[in-house]
């Protein structure tokens, strides 16, 4: 019933041709680091937009035919330290061990001597930097062309988490080509599953129809409605049936939800874990709660304003409920997200 699990898998970058509903975004991309492939580094690019939109697919898609380009997320690898380190594994400069002893700012130093020409630096989930000094150090580095990606636009960045030198960071990302990744429609969400479906599934095994009730049902978030389409048909395929249905969809919705939420908590740095194992075990709880039992838990603990600029996107993610006044709100960790922790609240 399945013919290329590949397509149906939302951890696994397609090929161009896959990819749907993103044309103009793809060539504008394409188009601003053109350059690179005539040995110029280009400004770069800043792209935003919500969860699901497609926007680190359509990165890695573009970044990938080029000469050489390095993928970070900033979610896991949030410290400056951490960043520097990734940048100089994609640069070939030795493994994270062999570094060990190496002060920060030298590590600044050698991603400067170990690029050789020009390189694209994609920061995913930008936003969740701790701080903007790794910003200002890559930017000065003349052949490195960023590529931030942020769910927010440059503006809405929270710049009160950082010093105010972050400010003199305006006029340099600035310069950076701002590409909007929209929400996607419920048409284009139809139209991204029926290409999966046509090159993943056997014909006649879904229908228009039950494509369109995974787009209502998936929010305008694509990562939702590709993981939703797989186990309607795996689990139709398990069944024993011909064709999914639409009660067969309803009963997969946890399946594709569980998958979803594993993939997520599967980019977390283990501080990011801590702090959610800290708010199951004290939720509903005031941020300031959540950060004094993670506190307790962590070896070395991240900066209170670290913690707290992770919560927003946790919720974002779907990990986190938010309830309570706006001034004084409550956390909790979704049932769904403890029994993938495996914790016992």
């Amino acid at each position: 019933m399945i013919t290329d699990y590949a397509v149906l898998m939302t951890d696994v970058q397609p090929d161009r041709e896959v990819i749907m509903a993103r044309d103009g975004e793809l060539d504008h991309l394409s188009a601003v680091l053109e350059p690179v492939t005539h040995g110029v580094a280009p400004n770069g690019a800043f792209i935003y937009g919500p969860s699901g939109a497609g926007k680190t697919c359509a990165v890695r898609c573009v970044t990938s035919e080029l000469p050489r380009s390095i993928y970070v997320n900033c979610l896991s690898s949030h410290a400056r330290r951490s960043v520097l380190n990734r940048v100089l594994e994609g640069l070939g400069d030795g493994s994270v061990l062999e570094r060990r002893s190496v002060s920060t700012d030298d590590l600044a130093a050698l991603v400067r001597e170990a690029v050789d020409g020009p390189t694209v630096i994609v920061l995913d989930e930008a936003d969740q930097l701790d701080d903007l000094t790794v910003l200002h150090e890559l930017y000065a580095i003349g052949e490195l062309a960023l590529i931030l990606i942020s769910n927010e636009p440059w503006p809405a960045f929270d710049l009160e988490r950082f010093d105010k030198e972050s400010t003199r960071l305006d006029s340099r990302i600035g310069t950076l080509e701002n590409i909007e990744f929209k929400s996607y429609t419920d048409d284009e969400l139809v139209s991204i599953l029926e290409k999966r479906a046509s090159v993943g599934v056997e014909p006649g095994v879904i229908e228009s129809d039950e494509l369109e009730y995974i787009a209502r049902c998936s929010e305008s978030d694509a990562r939702d409605a590709i993981a939703l389409l797989y186990y309607s048909v795996r689990n139709t395929a398990n069944g024993a049936a011909d064709r999914v249905t639409r009660a067969v969809i309803d009963d997969s919705k946890p399946d594709a939800d569980e998958h979803v939420v594993r993939s997520r908590l599967s980019d977390l740095s283990r501080d990011q874990r801590l702090t959610l194992e800290a708010m199951a075990s004290v939720g509903p709880a005031t941020s300031g709660a959540v950060y004094e039992t993670y506190c307790e838990r962590a070896d070395d603990p991240c900066h209170d304003r670290t913690v707290r600029g992770w919560l927003p996107k946790f919720k974002r993610y779907g990990l986190i409920e938010k309830s309570g006044p706006e001034h004084e709100p409550m956390y909790e960790v979704r049932e769904t997200v403890t029994d993938e922790l495996g914790l016992v609240v």
